[in-house]
């Protein structure tokens, strides 16, 4: 056996180029407009108020409707508190990752995986776990429970990641 058997410092080197070259992209899909709208308004909150007319028209759970001059949804920063509380262990993650890169046990691809599956996995768990500031009365009659950042599930199954050049 060979020195040059163990040298896996050009491979290294050609796989730390192509993590240069590209950059990890986690959340909303960015081609979907109204999922991206929905996790901004429940990220940072928003109040809304009637396009047309005096009042909102608002189901009430019990085949009724509610006028209401606004709803106010607060705000709930899941993706904010996630990243604020997982960023250091990712970031140590990501260290591991690239180590193993030079020990010739992992690609530029492994990492962007990796890495970009346990981040939208966080993401994800967070809004399963998220209970405050709890859902209105009203939102839960109309949804029959209460989590406040799931409805349909729409948004929690969207988070994913992509891996861009620049």
């Amino acid at each position: 056996m060979t020195t040059s058997q163990f040298n896996n410092i050009p491979q290294a080197l050609e796989e730390y180029d192509k993590l240069k070259r590209h950059q990890l992209i986690i959340g909303v899909p960015t081609d979907d407009g109204f999922l991206q709208m929905i996790a901004r308004v429940n990220e940072y909150g928003m109040t809304i108020y009637p396009k047309k007319g005096e009042y909102l028209s608002v189901p009430n759970g019990h085949g009724g409707i509610v006028k209401l001059k606004s709803v106010t949804i607060p705000p709930r920063a899941a993706f904010r508190w996630t990243i604020d509380h997982q960023e250091h262990d990712w970031l140590v993650y990501a260290g591991q990752l690239v180590a193993d890169i030079l020990r010739g046990q992992g690609t530029a691809e492994d990492v962007y995986d990796k890495l970009g599956n346990r981040i939208a996995n966080d993401f994800k768990k967070t809004i399963e776990k998220w209970k405050t500031p709890p859902n209105a009365p009203l939102t839960v009659a109309n949804k029959g429970f209460n989590n406040p950042l799931i409805d349909t599930g729409k948004l929690h199954d969207s988070i994913t990641y992509e891996v861009v050049k620049g």
